[in-house]
């Protein structure tokens, strides 16, 4: 078992957004900046900032908020300690990111072939866990569950890695160059950084140092499974409804692949999906409303009654609400 209790110290206090650390205070009382000449410069830097191009985009960005300039000062240099007496309990996403890997053993294999998939190892356990556990796929009897359930995984793993990708290598480089690690080559060197990746030390010195990166690796986990679950749910509920007028699916209509990778992620994680099924034909999801396919379906339709050739393609389309 990986021993990572108190994995973050009170490092997550850096990854607080400006909302959460507004608990406790208001405009109306603000309390002086424990630094006027530092809170000074962050500030300015603030307002360079090229999301503020205009003097009423940051205005505005303040009234959104609900901060005046002379808060956002004291907070741009409240010391972490009493920033922590301010918040409330340990945040969820910290607990969350805390249980994956302390519940988690040392991997034996890596779910997905890649040099840094040991650090995100325990996510991709804990995404599986969560992914077992749905009803909704045990109800999709047209798939194997098991088969899925690895294919997403692996594509679960992909995006991790691109998430941390550019930190560990980072500090692959960092401690190569301050010759912290023992080998006489850049391979074994390289090596031997991997082999650290799973390890409770190294995993507490990276998310000590990088929380913010712990926390958006959390979002993204949690964004994803929702979103998956959701697909589920709904092509569980759909299937009848999406077969009934295509009888070559309906005889051998199992499915055999997913992929997720054909789009970006929008809406909090969702994408298009291309189910693959063992007739041949492709079914395409789309975590939208399609009416405007609908309408656009009804207008070829209309094209090829009235005779123009050669005959336009249609596809069925299923709108649901």
């Amino acid at each position: 078992m990986l021993e990572v209790d108190t994995m973050f110290g009170n490092s997550w206090i850096q990854a607080t957004w400006l909302a959460e650390r507004l608990t406790g205070l208001s405009a109306e009382n603000t309390p002086p900046p424990h630094s006027p000449s530092s809170a000074e410069k962050r500030l300015k830097r603030w307002q360079n900032n090229k999301a503020f191009p205009q003097p009423d985009l940051w205005q505005s960005f303040l009234k959104d908020n609900a901060i005046s300039e002379e808060l956002l000062q004291y907070l741009l240099t409240e010391p972490p300690a009493l920033l922590a007496e301010r918040l409330p309990d340990t945040p969820k996403w910290v607990q969350r990111f805390e249980s994956a890997y302390r519940h988690s053993t040392t991997p034996t294999e890596r779910p997905i072939p890649h040099k840094f998939t040991p650090f995100i190892a325990p996510l991709l356990h804990m995404a599986r866990d969560t992914m077992q556990a749905w009803a909704s796929i045990q109800q999709c009897t047209m798939l194997d569950s098991a088969s899925m359930i690895d294919q997403l995984s692996q594509s679960l793993g992909r995006e991790l890695i691109r998430l941390v990708n550019p930190t560990l290598v980072l500090e692959l480089h960092a401690a190569q160059l301050q010759n912290r690690l023992d080998g006489n080559k850049s391979a074994d060197t390289e090596q031997i950084f991997c082999n650290q990746l799973a390890t409770p030390h190294f995993i507490r010195k990276i998310i000590r140092e990088y929380p913010l990166l712990a926390r958006i690796l959390d979002a993204y986990v949690q964004d994803w499974l929702h979103a998956r679950e959701l697909f589920f749910q709904r092509l569980a509920a759909d299937w009848e409804a999406m077969i009934a007028p295509l009888p070559a699916i309906k005889q051998s209509g199992r499915i055999i692949a997913l992929d997720d990778q054909v789009s970006d992620p929008h809406c909090d994680g969702e994408r298009v999906i291309i189910v693959s099924l063992a007739s041949g034909e492709k079914v395409v999801y789309k975590p939208k409303t399609i009416a405007v396919d609908v309408h656009f379906q009804t207008l070829l339709g209309w094209i090829n009654a009235a005779g123009f050739q050669p005959a336009l393609r249609q596809i069925t389309v299923l709108n649901r609400p």
